[in-house]
């Protein structure tokens, strides 16, 4: 179960996605590398939450324990990403990325979408494993973390 986030959520949904990415690929990126804290992606936040085209979820069973966000992207190949789905690690395992994305699949199909794309760290097999799983298939394009060029990620693509 879930709710529409709201640009007043932009500080919550950036506090989950902070330390649902600690928990999950902390271990990728350079040991010198600063941690993040939700001021530095609020303003991101605060971007998709203010678009009219972004579909933003927040779970509501447990409360605010994860978080997904697709929003229209001209950069993607298929014109619309999910740009976000964090759980805090204290409920993975738990079903809560499965209902968000359920329940957005649903709401893309509504609007007609016909395929999705997603980027993801090339190292975090975790959520790899998971997307294909879910059907995602890998596409041959990549691309390397603005600040750490060592980082790479890849991309996925869905047809809803």
């Amino acid at each position: 179960m879930s709710r529409h986030a709201l640009v007043t959520d932009a500080e919550l949904v950036s506090t989950i996605e902070i330390r649902a990415a600690l928990g999950a690929f902390g271990h990728i990126f350079p040991a010198t590398a600063a941690k993040p804290v939700p001021a530095d992606l609020m303003p991101e936040w605060t971007t998709y939450l203010t678009h009219p085209d972004t579909l933003a979820l927040i779970s509501t069973d447990p409360v605010d324990a994860g978080c997904l966000c697709i929003i229209a992207d001209p950069n993607a190949p298929h014109g619309r990403r999910l740009a976000r789905l964090y759980v805090q690690p204290e409920h993975w395992g738990c079903g809560i990325a499965r209902t968000l994305y359920m329940e957005a699949l649903v709401h893309e199909r509504r609007l007609g979408t016909k395929a999705l794309n997603l980027w993801v760290l090339e190292k975090n097999q975790r959520a790899r494993s998971i997307y294909e799983s879910w059907g995602w298939t890998l596409v041959p394009l990549t691309s390397r973390t603005p600040h750490h060029p060592d980082v790479v990620e890849v991309v996925y693509e869905l047809i809803v």
